[in-house]
This record gives C-alpha cells, structure tokens and sequence, in this order.
C-alpha cells in the first residue's frame, strides 16, 4: 500500500513538473491533460524536455529615406541697360568780328608864322675868370701811435708763449719723460684778427726719436686750442699776422 502511494506520488510530481516545464517551453497543455485523465503510464523521451527552436523576430526592411527635393532658384536675367548715346553738342558758330570803322585822317591846318621885327643884338664882355686854388688838406694823426701797436702786440705775443709752454708742460709725452728726452719744435702759422688760426706748419722738426714732440705740438694746437686764440685787442690794427714761435720741451 505505501508502495503504491510512493509510486502515485511521484507521479504527480512528475506530472506538475512536465505540466511547467511544458508551460515554460511552449507544449501544449490539452496533451497533458489527456494524459493524465488516460491513466495509462507516459512514456518519456528526451524530445519532452529539447527546448523549442527560438523564434526570430520579423526583420526590420528599413525603408530608404527620401530626401526633400530643393526647388530650383531661379536665376533672374539681368537685361543690360540701354547704352544712353550722347547728345551732340551744338556747334557753335564764331561771331564775326566787328569791321573797324575807318578813321577819318585829320586835315592839316596851317599855322599862320607872325612876322617878328627883328631887333640889334647887344653884345656883353664876358666876367673874368678867377683861377679856384686847390685846398690842401693836413695829415690826420693815426688813431693808434706806433708805440702803443708795438705794445700792445708784444703783450699779446707773450701771451700766446706763456698758453703754449703750459700746453707743452701739461702734454709733454710719457715716453720721452721715462727716456728723458727733451726737444724743441718751431712752428709757423697765420693768426686772425678774430683769433683765428689757419696755415699750421711745423718748420722745424726734430729727427730720430725727438719725432714724439712733433706730434704733440700738432696735439695742442688742433685739440687744446681747437686752431683758436684770443682776438686782437683794438691797438692791434693789423687783420692778419704770420707768426713762428718755439716751443720748447724740457724736463726742468
């Protein structure tokens, strides 16, 4: 008897499985039933429980997609304008020139000569003439006296030596005072009333390695004095004076 129950048990077990399992896959349910109310066994095979053949889904045609036709611009004609052609000018005629009229010639008149009675010229001696005796005027007296010009163009000399020897002492070069050399330079130039200097000429140089002290006379008077001295004083009359001066390097 509990056999039996055993045995109707698992069938019902199996019947409810194949029952789900039937629902879950898609078998059909009718077939089941009628199985179950035949009472007879069922035979099993493993096509029960193959699982049914998936069902594709229906495949999309994708429809292609039309694209909105542009409507075609329409070109406008541009009509050329109308060439506008110029009006002649009107030819203007010259006016004719007005015709001078003639100018009557004048008539001469005769001028009527009155008769004049002529008269005895009387003749006069002539004044005598009185010689013009010519005027001797005296000799002015220069402004400035020959002494007070040689003066003041001896101060002004001295002057000029002494701006010279302070040069030379201040310029004397580096190599002849190591070596100890000393010289003397004469040079000649042309001075201006203005102060001036122009005609630089060294006249005297010395020779071997006394050539340093030329170039530095032409040093003082084209950087130190920049070709330039004091103007004239007033009892210097003369516009110009051409000068040759010495200078002098010496160690003492």
């Amino acid at each position: 008897m509990e056999h039996n129950n055993k045995i109707a048990f698992g069938i019902t077990i199996f019947i409810f499985l194949s029952v789900s399992i039937a629902v879950y896959f898609g078998f059909p349910v009718t077939e089941v039933k009628k199985i179950k109310e035949s009472g007879k066994p069922v035979a099993i095979t493993l096509s029960m429980f193959q699982a049914p053949a998936a069902v594709q889904p229906p495949v999309k045609v994708e429809q292609p997609v039309v694209k909105p036709v542009e409507p075609v611009k329409k070109v406008e004609v541009v009509k050329p304008k109308p060439v506008i052609k110029p009006k002649p000018k009107p030819i203007v005629k010259p006016k004719p020139k007005p015709v001078p009229k003639p100018i009557p010639k004048p008539v001469p008149v005769k001028k009527v000569v009155p008769v004049v009675k002529q008269q005895p010229v009387q003749v006069t001696a002539p004044a005598p003439v009185t010689p013009v005796q010519p005027t001797t005027t005296a000799p002015t007296e220069p402004l400035v006296s020959k002494a007070d010009q040689e003066n003041a163009e001896r101060l002004y000399l001295q002057k000029l030596r002494q701006q010279l020897a302070s040069y030379a002492k201040d310029t004397y070069p580096r190599r002849a005072k190591r070596r100890k050399w000393e010289g003397e330079v004469i040079v000649q130039f042309t001075l201006h009333k203005s102060g001036r200097i122009t005609d630089l000429n060294i006249i005297s140089r010395d020779s071997g390695s006394r050539e340093i002290f030329n170039e530095a006379v032409e040093k003082i008077f084209k950087e130190r004095m920049q070709m330039k001295f004091k103007p004239f004083p007033d009892d210097i009359t003369r516009k110009e004076w051409v000068l040759e001066v010495p200078i002098n390097y010496t160690l003492k």
